[in-house]
């Protein structure tokens, strides 16, 4: 069986055949997850690398991380689980059925099951979104959803003496940046930025476009926030919790900077945050750090705060 593609980027180069759990620190904290034993050691090859940014686990969240629109039920959650299902089940039949491990066949399982799964209708179009690609790997070519009609999307002003931070992450050709804009309760301008990250996810670049703003805003000494993104992911990470290891540390800092007994965070979509997305593309084309006050604002800027200050929807879904 070739190895497609979306396989190369959860496991690394190593052919699947190969895959290898003995990974130090990760191998141990997966053992105490599963209580798998040195039978799988055995029987799984040894060419995933030893490294921990490179181990079996870091390689699984980096992987389902590395996606924008990563939900309950999204394809880059159902096959890390169904991975370790299917070895655990395979380390059952080897010892207790004296069934001999083939990566194979769990291989096969996995397809299989996710399939089945698709021909069961317990996958819709959202739990393939941003992975269209590997769809047709596993059979599902049909992953077209009936449109919505079209909607309008409003932004709202903050309540009188707050403040609302907007913010974007860019990611293109690997490369990451960041946009702002801070606006007080009659929506207009306080400060706007732009940064530019490097190599990082769109996940990172979104969170470290909230904490930049949020360390601008206590800068110039503004409190009760409403952020605004339109990451669903990185809201969730902040409110409830979870992501790769790489960016608990800005997570922290954020709740830290946070009152979220005062302070709000929620979502909006995009055809909403077009201030902050125009930010943030300008961040990558410049690739520098750079403010913008209310005064120096440029022309296209000052335009779409026009809109979103006068009410203005915009249309989504056409």
């Amino acid at each position: 069986m070739k190895s497609p593609i979306f396989w190369t980027r959860l496991v690394g180069d190593a052919n699947p055949r190969k895959l290898n759990l003995r990974t130090h620190g990760n191998w141990r904290l997966w053992q105490g997850l599963i209580p798998v034993d040195v039978v799988i050691q055995r029987r799984i090859g040894s060419h995933m690398a030893s490294r921990p940014r490179e181990g079996f686990q870091y390689r699984f969240q980096a992987w389902r991380f590395s996606g924008q629109f990563v939900s309950t039920g999204h394809i880059r959650t159902i096959i890390p689980l169904l991975i370790l299902w299917f070895i655990w089940t395979a380390r059952n039949d080897a010892k207790h059925r004296d069934i001999a491990m083939e990566p194979r066949r769990i291989i096969w399982r996995v397809y299989h099951t996710i399939s089945l799964l698709h021909t069961c209708r317990l996958f819709r179009h959202i739990h393939w979104r941003g992975d269209i690609d590997i769809a047709p790997i596993f059979g599902v070519i049909n992953t077209t959803p009936s449109h919505p009609p079209p909607t309008l999307v409003f932004w709202r002003t903050p309540p009188v003496g707050s403040y609302k931070i907007n913010t974007d992450g860019c990611v293109k050709d690997g490369f990451a940046s960041g946009g702002g804009i801070i606006r007080d309760s009659s929506g207009q301008c306080i400060r706007a930025f732009f940064s530019f990250y490097g190599d990082c996810t769109i996940l990172e670049a979104e969170l470290r476009a909230i904490l930049d703003r949020i360390i601008l805003a206590q800068r110039l000494g503004l409190s009760v926030l409403w952020v605004e993104s339109d990451s669903t992911l990185a809201i969730h990470c902040i409110t409830k919790g979870g992501g790769p290891w790489h960016i608990q540390a800005t997570i922290r800092h954020i709740r830290h900077l946070l009152a979220l007994d005062r302070d709000t965070i929620t979502h909006i979509y995009c055809e909403g945050n077009q201030v902050a997305d125009l930010l943030a593309s300008e961040g990558w084309d410049r690739r520098c750090y750079h403010e913008y006050s209310s005064q120096d604002l440029p022309r296209r800027h000052r335009s779409l705060v026009q809109i979103d200050r006068f009410g203005l929807p915009t249309v989504r879904g056409l």
